[in-house]
């Protein structure tokens, strides 16, 4: 099917996923919290949804960075919660790969980090890993979006990326990515990955309906 999405529009999801999918997969630098304040990150964002709970998210990302002094005391803070969110040491709150919700044993690279392979293999798309990492951490599937959108915006019509940005959202991401999300705006101690993971819920609530996404119901394991 056919969709009417404009270049522009691709253009615009693509360079959000790519922010998104950095900030949700590496630890914060001073420099670029440094560029966020300086390019008044909260106020430049483009507006997905026109709605109250994005207008909530970009105003807490808008006091985050107003707040923000570029003083090791709060990079420290920013890089400790960073770390107790989605990475360790220990479990993560808001564990950031899908095996850990859609597998009864909550281990890494279990059944569905085997079909996301198998979805990369298929549309011939190479994931920049770091180490052993599971292909399936939200920040790289995120990047993958990102990847897809901007091949779109060069050609709008093309079948075969719309189907598999849409399959990756469907099957691979929006059955867990919700839940991740949600565990991490919950317990999250600093305002900015409040706002952060806050408008990653819209922006994947705003694709969704855009691209007619029917989420693929699968039971969570957490």
């Amino acid at each position: 099917m056919q969709l009417n999405i404009s270049s522009d529009t691709y253009a615009t999801w693509g360079a959000l996923a790519n922010v998104l999918g950095y900030l949700l997969h590496q630890y914060p630098e001073r420099e670029l919290i440094d560029d966020f304040k300086e390019q008044k990150l909260a106020l430049t964002w483009p507006i997905l949804a026109s709605s109250s709970d994005e207008r909530q998210a970009l105003e807490a990302l808008a006091h985050a960075l107003a707040d923000w002094d570029s003083s090791e005391e709060q990079l420290v803070k920013l890089k400790l919660d960073f770390g107790r969110l989605f990475f360790g040491p220990g479990e993560p709150i808001a564990a950031p790969w899908g095996s850990i919700y859609l597998c009864e044993s909550q281990i890494l690279f279990d059944r569905s980090t085997a079909k996301l392979t198998q979805f990369y293999a298929k549309h011939a798309i190479q994931v920049d890993c770091q180490k052993h990492e599971p292909v399936d951490h939200i920040g790289l599937i995120m990047v993958t979006l990102a990847y897809l959108f901007e091949q779109l915006a060069g050609n709008s019509e093309d079948e075969f990326k719309q189907s598999a940005a849409i399959e990756l959202l469907q099957e691979h991401l929006l059955p867990w990515g919700g839940r991740c999300l949600s565990l991490a705006e919950q317990h999250a101690n600093t305002a900015f990955y409040r706002a952060i993971a806050h408008l990653a819920q819209v922006y994947l609530r705003t694709l969704a309906e855009a691209l007619g996404v029917l989420v693929v119901q699968r039971k969570l394991y957490r």
